[in-house]
């Protein structure tokens, strides 16, 4: 979602969801996730595979990670009598590359 931008006047959401294989156990696994963002492109990888790609539009200034495990109705709810849940993240890292 890009709220404000120096190039946007108004609110855009754009992108797509992704939805995990049946074959991955989201809460019961570990997973490696992965955002490759440069001034042409923007990538999202899960466990080392591209699960999605742009174009980067707008995201050419520095930003903040943030995470969340937020829910919403429009997705698909918890079941009943699980939350509150863990929300665990081992590690993080961050690079930044050197543009040619």
């Amino acid at each position: 979602h890009v709220f404000k931008s120096p190039d946007l006047d108004k609110y855009d959401a754009w992108g797509e969801t992704w939805k995990a294989p049946k074959n991955y156990n989201l809460a019961d696994e570990y997973h490696i996730y992965a955002l490759d963002w440069n001034k042409d492109r923007i990538t999202w990888l899960v466990d080392n595979k591209v699960v999605y790609s742009q174009k980067n539009v707008h995201m050419h200034y520095p930003l903040n990670m943030m995470f969340s495990s937020e829910t919403m109705e429009s997705r698909a709810l918890p079941l009943p009598g699980s939350l509150p849940g863990p929300f665990k993240i081992k590690y993080v890292r961050s690079w930044k590359k050197i543009e040619k």
